[in-house]
């Protein structure tokens, strides 16, 4: 009887060692895992910093490029100018005067997204606009302002923007306030444009743009809601040319309603009312509330 206690203790601890033993090597492997999700989320940081100084390298090599193309047109044209009157000139001096003024203020002010350079001394100035969105540097805009005239000769501005109905209300009066109001079409514009390209890329959803200004958008996805399948169809409504988030929103789904359906057709109507639409489908997916194609990772 002893013997079989002995034996029957001996098993239990030898059981117990064992045990002791695997919560170690699972301590172990968890406190692994930690560390190793952590230097995951330090690349992951790494990367995004360094996308973000690629696309700042870009945007600069971009606007040397447009720059020194102004300047060289604007070189060629030059020698076909007759001199000018000494009305004409005192213009410019008035006028040189300002560009000096905007530069000084740029300066102290460090005016973020743009840039004034002189592209022919006396006669015209060349600006710089650049574009962004969540902190990733866009497209690169650049036009070139004839002092004698006092209008632009030249750029590379989409026509959809108003640019010239812009400059007509403010390029003589007030060039901080004009680059500031050109500044929030574009970057408006481009901030639409990058949100599209972001679903297209990324989402298996379907997107239909209403017209080039990207102000009416359409997107079609497949959701689940208590094990029904629906079709949610999104129209994004961008009244305010000047704004990359929607003005009007309005989500409908196909079939039959339902108290659930229903509740999920306004939590989506929110979201896209609040955050940009690749992100709003980005947190969707992640809930699953997005079925159908896959979508790129």
């Amino acid at each position: 009887m002893e013997e079989a206690k002995a034996f029957l203790k001996e098993d239990v601890l030898s059981h117990l060692e064992m045990l002791e033993a695997r919560s170690r090597n699972l301590a172990v492997q968890q406190q692994e895992g930690l560390l190793q999700q952590e230097r995951v989320a330090e690349l992951r940081e790494t990367v995004e910093v360094l996308q973000v100084s690629r696309d700042q390298l870009r945007a600069k090599i971009a606007t040397g490029r447009a720059a020194r193309q102004l300047e060289e047109e604007s070189d060629t044209d030059d020698e076909d100018e007759a001199p000018l009157s000494p009305d004409e000139e005192t213009l410019m001096a008035i006028m040189n005067a300002r560009v000096i003024n905007l530069q000084n203020m740029l300066q102290v002010h460090r005016l973020a997204g743009f840039d004034i350079k002189v592209a022919r001394p006396g006669r015209a100035v060349c600006f710089t606009v650049y574009t962004a969105f969540e902190g990733i540097y866009l497209d690169t805009y650049c036009l070139d302002v004839d002092i004698k005239q006092i209008q632009i000769s030249r750029h590379n501005i989409p026509p959809l923007i108003p640019v010239a109905e812009l400059a007509e209300q403010y390029l003589r009066q007030d060039i901080p306030t004009f680059l500031s109001m050109l500044s929030r079409h574009l970057n408006a514009y481009v901030g639409r444009k990058y949100q599209i390209d972001q679903i297209k890329e990324h989402f298996g959803c379907s997107v239909r743009i209403e017209n080039t200004l990207c102000s009416m958008l359409i997107l079609e996805y497949g959701t689940c809601c208590k094990g029904v399948e629906y079709k949610f169809i999104v129209a994004l409504e961008y009244r305010d040319v000047t704004r990359c988030m929607p003005t009007k929103v309005t989500v409908t789904f196909t079939g039959e309603g339902s108290v659930p359906v229903e509740k999920r057709q306004a939590q989506h109507c929110s979201l896209f009312q609040q955050t940009p639409a690749h992100t709003v489908l980005q947190m969707l997916k992640k809930k699953g509330h997005i079925i159908g194609k896959d979508t790129k990772q």
